[in-house]
């Protein structure tokens, strides 16, 4: 997926900065589409503690995007609305299994992106924000092995 830099993006901090914004508004754009994923979970979901679960892991995922979004405002970018192609929907005769399964690897799917963004920018004022939303994957991967009654 591509986001336009900011044609006034001449050299130096600023450039870097604009990398930065575009890697995140990716990484913004699969927690949406990852998001979605997880509605539609719920939706086909008829077991009330596997719903329970899938709302435990819903629950934060508005906050999550805003933090995102701040960051990206916060370095000088402009959060794109858009969600992830390579995240989309499930087809409606998808079970509730492969819907979970899906949302489970679009969980790990997003981790790489931000340890990745950690490890090469290092973001000095936003690590913090950004290993919380790592963890919250994290945690994520644990509910939704739980959910589909696999062990991680």
């Amino acid at each position: 997926m591509f986001f336009p830099v900011d044609a006034s993006c001449l050299a130096g901090a600023s450039c870097l900065m604009a990398e930065v914004a575009v890697r995140l508004n990716e990484i913004l754009a699969d927690e949406r589409a990852c998001r979605n994923t997880l509605q539609l979970a719920e939706v086909r979901c008829r077991d009330p503690g596997q719903k329970e679960l899938i709302r435990r892991v819903l629950a934060a995922y508005d906050q999550i995007c805003t933090e995102l979004e701040n960051i990206v405002r916060a370095i000088g970018g402009v959060p794109v609305p858009t969600q992830a192609a390579q995240f989309s929907p499930q087809p409606p005769e998808a079970s509730l299994t492969d819907t979970l399964k899906t949302a489970e690897s679009n969980q790990r799917d997003i981790i790489a992106p931000i340890d990745a963004v950690l490890e090469e920018h290092g973001l000095p004022g936003y690590g913090e924000p950004l290993l919380a939303i790592r963890q919250f994957h994290t945690d994520n991967i644990r509910w939704l092995a739980e959910a589909l009654g696999t062990r991680q």
